[in-house]
């Protein structure tokens, strides 16, 4: 390495080559005179102090400073020079650097060479030559040239990836490994005249041709490939080099085959589908028809010579159709249903027809079209649309329900008689899940029984028809409740599986009422029967047992006495059994008395109203009217019974000394009149609450016989009770 001394010396005495020396940051600190002298200045005449004013740095100036101040040198950097007066000149720099302790930069030693026409030819020419070279080994096209006697002088690398071989492998192949024995005499025979004469009209390069050749592959398969061909003749004529590039078209050869075999499927299925297909100028004149225009109308194609679109569409379509062709000329995808009429039969049948426009650039000249007969289908709709009205008009006006939800109880329909039984029109309900509308305990009911019928759906065969009942209650738009009985089934797809549900809703809070007051009747009969044993009981206990129980006590005392006194014994035994007769007499009459079904009605009351003055000191003001016959048994016990009660109230309650009954037979039926004027009470109140058994008695034997039952009374005002029942044709009164 030369001292710094020796370097400056060797700078300022250099053959004519111009040296400077700057600081870091561009200060010139040392120039010898032939910097100044390429500057264009004169000997001693000061020049530019800073590097940076007198070169103009290219755009990678930043990776010239990095790769110097890494590597330490730089050699041949092309920049401008800026010189006197501000002309420009292209100039290579040469620059080393001088580092100080621990390595840092410490000055920057320049020779700078002004470049001359012949180095700007050759530094293009390099650059020319680099780019070419990266151009050929970098495409994926093979390029090559050839000399005259037919030997690679250049192929490109890409080569090794077309056929498998490398450069320096393929560099020695003869021809004949190179091509197939077929491809090398289409090749031969295109260059062979051409290498064979001189062609004193062409000079320099000449195109020859492109050539479709089958090229051997170094895994022994074979690639086929299209080659474009130029000659490069001399100034005599003569060939000089022969160049190409060649492509590989396997895959394009294997799309035109793809696309040969779908032209020859597309035509196999147009002249074989069950479809017209058909092509239309823009005029409308049909310019293709499909053989399949022989089964829809019985006559081929031929037939129908230069027939206009028109030629088949119903006279009454025709407006429609021909907008619609119209529009399809327009560039749009068209959709048309139409009626044809079969010109040799005259029968009408429905096509189904899509047009597209066909289009040359950017212009539409004709259409295409499919054609499809669908007459069966139209006849299916009309049918279906029949028996769909026909369906709607039935859910839309039988009282049941009819909903359909999806399988997350997402109603998609519901009859307007859902509006009757829940107060909320068919948008607002569509707006509710069906278990929304419920209660929660009915909610509970309906979503175990829906889990119940997927397990049931899972573990068994599908039923197709099963079904399943529920009772829910449904809550009202206004608050209130309502009873239904609910008949579920599954609706399925084409597969059988569950889709959705179909239900039928029916209001049921009528029968639930009757069902309610049957259980409350029955449990009422159960009360009075057990009342009725209880109180029979307590007499045959209280009164008949001590009687009997009297006459055993003096029975025994006469058997004792042998003959004393025996006959007054034996007349009060006489007396206490008539005493016990008379009683039970009485019973009986109380169960039911014996000339209710030997002499009538009327009789019966009679003689209960006669009794019961007896008994009580009420007197009873007796009405009546057409009672001339008898009645059906149930009717005569219920009307007995009816004032039977009535009675026993007043007297119970009433205080009054007397009452007034009327019975009476009209179109109505048979009516039954009690009214007193006695302390009266709040019947509503008590009927209500359920503290009479005896008002619920009568309404309960009204209720069961079709009747009505109706009470009004007022505290201090009175009571009145009418009960009425509806009566057949009975038989006269004897």
């Amino acid at each position: 390495m030369p001292d710094k001394d020796d370097l400056y010396r060797r700078f300022f005495t250099g053959a004519g080559n111009a040296f400077c020396v700057t600081d870091p940051d561009g200060s010139i600190v040392a120039a010898n005179e032939a910097w100044r002298l390429l500057l264009g200045y004169a000997p001693g005449e000061p020049a530019s102090a800073n590097m940076n004013d007198v070169c103009v740095w290219p755009k990678d100036y930043r990776r010239f400073r990095r790769e110097l101040d890494g590597k330490g040198c730089v050699r041949g950097y092309r920049v401008k020079l800026r010189k006197k007066g501000g002309m420009e000149a292209n100039a290579l720099l040469d620059v080393a650097v001088e580092r100080g302790g621990g390595g840092a930069v410490g000055r920057y030693q320049y020779v700078i060479r002004e470049m001359t026409g012949s180095d700007l030819e050759m530094e293009a020419l390099r650059e020319s030559e680099r780019l070419y070279r990266l151009m050929a080994d970098n495409v994926t096209d093979v390029i090559w040239i050839m000399d005259t006697n037919l030997r690679l002088i250049y192929i490109s690398p890409s080569v090794e990836r077309l056929r498998g071989f490398t450069v320096d492998e393929v560099m020695t192949q003869r021809l004949e490994e190179i091509f197939t024995p077929a491809s090398l005499e289409v090749a031969l025979k295109l260059v062979g005249e051409e290498l064979s004469s001189r062609k004193p009209e062409r000079i320099g390069l000449v195109k020859l041709g492109t050539m479709g050749l089958e090229m051997l592959c170094k895994d022994g398969s074979t690639v086929w490939t299209e080659t474009r061909v130029t000659m490069l003749y001399g100034p005599d004529g003569w060939a000089a080099e022969l160049m190409g590039v060649t492509r590989d078209v396997a895959e394009r050869k294997k799309a035109d085959e793809e696309l040969r075999k779908s032209e020859e499927k597309y035509r196999s299925l147009v002249e074989n589908i069950n479809a017209v297909i058909y092509s239309a100028d823009v005029q409308g004149k049909i310019t293709y028809l499909s053989p399949a225009i022989e089964s829809f109308y019985g006559h081929s194609p031929a037939e129908f010579g230069d027939a206009h679109f028109s030629f088949f569409v119903h006279k009454e379509d025709l407006p429609m159709a021909m907008a619609s062709f119209r529009k399809a000329l327009s560039g749009k995808n068209q959709i048309l249903e139409f009626r044809t009429v079969l010109p040799w039969s005259g029968e009408t049948r429905w096509s189904r027809v899509y047009n597209r426009p066909i289009s040359d650039g950017n212009r539409v000249v004709g259409v295409h079209g499919v054609l499809i007969d669908v007459t069966e289908r139209k006849r299916m709709e009309e049918a279906l649309r029949d028996s769909e009205q026909r369906y709607r008009l039935l859910a839309e006006n039988v009282t049941d329900v009819i909903w359909v939800t999806d399988m997350n109880w997402h109603r998609i329909y519901v009859s307007p008689s859902g509006a009757r039984l829940t107060g909320r029109n068919v948008d607002e309900a569509m707006s509710q899940t069906a278990q929304g509308s419920l209660t929660p305990a009915s909610r509970e009911t309906a979503r175990r029984a829906f889990s119940r019928q997927l397990a049931i759906e899972k573990r068994r065969k599908k039923d197709l028809h099963r079904s399943w009942t529920l009772q829910l209650e449904v809550i009202r738009a206004d608050g209130s409740t309502v009873w239904t009985e609910d008949r579920v089934t599954f609706l399925r797809d084409e597969d059988g599986r569950p889709i959705g549900c179909l239900g039928v809703t029916r209001d049921i809070s009528e029968r639930k009422q009757a069902e309610d007051a049957l259980r409350t009747l029955s449990h009422r009969l159960v009360e009075v029967q057990e009342t009725e044993r209880r109180q029979i009981a307590r007499e045959l206990h209280d009164e008949i047992g001590q009687a009997l129980t009297g006459l055993k006590l003096l029975l025994e005392s006469v058997n004792r006495s042998k003959g004393r006194n025996q006959g007054s014994s034996l007349s009060e035994a006489q007396a206490l059994i008539n005493e016990l007769m008379a009683r039970v007499q009485d019973m009986s009459l109380d169960l039911r008395p014996a000339m209710l079904d030997d002499l009538g009605l009327v009789p019966a009351l009679l003689w209960h109203f006669e009794r019961y003055t007896g008994q009580t000191g009420v007197e009873v003001r007796f009405e009546h009217k057409g009672l001339q016959r008898r009645f059906a048994p149930e009717i005569e016990t219920a009307v007995y019974r009816i004032v039977q009660e009535g009675l026993t109230n007043v007297a119970r309650h009433a205080h009054v000394g007397e009452v007034t009954v009327r019975l009476s037979v009209g179109r109505a039926g048979l009516s039954v009149d009690i009214q007193d004027r006695g302390a009266g009470f709040d019947a509503e109140r008590a009927l209500s609450n359920g503290t009479s058994n005896g008002l619920n008695g009568m309404r309960e034997r009204a209720a069961l016989l079709g009747g009505h039952f109706r009470i009004s009374s007022s505290p201090g005002v009175g009571t009145r009770l009418v009960a009425k029942f509806p009566v057949g044709p009975g038989r006269t009164r004897p």
